[in-house]
């Protein structure tokens, strides 16, 4: 069988509820338990999941935004050679990051990899 996900849904979900179905499929007994003959195994899988590119991705952004955050407050710092204007640099940089993901929210517009990855340029 194929999946393929509609326009617009996210394919965390959907890979998830195939993952789901596959599983509830597999139970013994049921129609699609491993048939199996003198020569064949049959076994319902996940041929191509994209959800563990998706994850790893998401990881990776989320680890470059921290390190970019980290970075740009240590550059402000130095060039700034006072605590009080890094201090408030700092505190702005996570409120416009929050402000970001709330306009995305309300625009209906989906978080995609393009998105997280614009975003952490953005930062550093």
């Amino acid at each position: 069988m194929v999946f393929r996900r509609e326009t617009g849904a996210n394919v965390l979900t959907v890979i998830g509820d195939i993952k789901k179905m596959l599983a509830e499929l597999d139970v013994e007994g049921g129609p699609f338990h491993l048939y199996q003959n003198d020569r064949y195994q049959i076994r319902p899988h996940l041929a191509f999941d994209d959800s563990t590119y998706i994850n790893s991705a998401i990881k990776l952004v989320r680890e470059n935004l921290y390190s970019g955050g980290v970075l740009a407050i240590l550059v402000l710092l130095l060039f700034l050679r006072s605590t009080r204007p890094t201090l408030i640099i700092a505190i702005s940089i996570p409120i416009s990051v929050l402000g970001t993901f709330v306009v995305l929210y309300v625009t209906g517009r989906n978080i995609n990899v393009i998105s997280l990855a614009g975003l952490t340029f953005a930062i550093g």
